[in-house]
């Protein structure tokens, strides 16, 4: 599994570095969602038949707190737990180590136990929940954190 960047709106890098039609859809979701997300940096995921297997997304970049969040989006018939994890560190050593970042963290909903569990899989600290923090078709629903600081990324992945 590799990662591509494909779309981003981040200061150094204004312009489009590649858009695929089969893409098209979900950079234009990330762009209508610009207000809400911030700065960001959109990945695709491909297999080695190069075949879209889905997005990981670094958002909320804040380069002056040295932060961002992370999220994935892949197909379900792609959803191999290590390929989602191969395609998060790739994209998290791009932000640890192209983007200058000290911390990724993540935010997952309470009804998401298998995400939540995947980052504490990959040693993600568990930093806390706002409680009904999220209100969903007049459903009330629990936020969770847990981050990976630059660090213990470098010490846990081997990186440089």
């Amino acid at each position: 599994m590799k990662i591509d960047l494909i779309q981003t709106n981040f200061e150094d890098q204004k312009e489009t570095i590649q858009i695929w039609m089969k893409t098209s859809h979900i950079v234009k979701f990330y762009d209508q969602l610009k207000h809400q997300m911030g700065t960001y940096v959109l990945f695709e995921a491909v297999n080695e038949s190069k075949i879209t297997a889905g997005y990981v997304c670094l958002f909320e970049i804040n380069t002056i707190q040295q932060t961002a969040c992370i999220d994935f989006c892949f197909a379900p018939n792609y959803q191999s737990q290590a390929d989602v994890v191969e395609a998060l560190k790739s994209a998290m050593e791009y932000a640890f180590h192209s983007l200058q970042l000290n911390k990724v963290y993540t935010k997952c909903l309470n009804h998401e136990d298998e995400i939540r569990t995947l980052y504490l899989n990959m040693s993600f600290v568990y930093e806390g929940r706002l409680r009904s923090h999220y209100i969903w078709r007049g459903r009330s629903y629990n936020l969770y954190f847990s981050s990976m600081m630059k660090d213990e990324f470098d010490r846990i992945y081997s990186v440089g």
